[in-house]
């Protein structure tokens, strides 16, 4: 996500939140980096994906 979020359409941005099972909000703070590696796995983890 080199470019930013307002390179990529909502189409996009809302098949990547599915691949990764994330909510809009999670996304956005995955690709920002507030929400960091190990606490994404940790959702997956408490989410039974993992």
């Amino acid at each position: 996500m080199s470019h930013g979020l307002r390179d990529y359409n909502a189409d996009l941005l809302a098949k990547m939140r599915n691949q990764l099972h994330l909510s809009g909000k999670e996304l956005d703070d995955l690709i920002r980096c507030p929400l960091s590696g190990e606490e994404y796995l940790k959702l997956l983890e408490e989410r039974k994906i993992l």
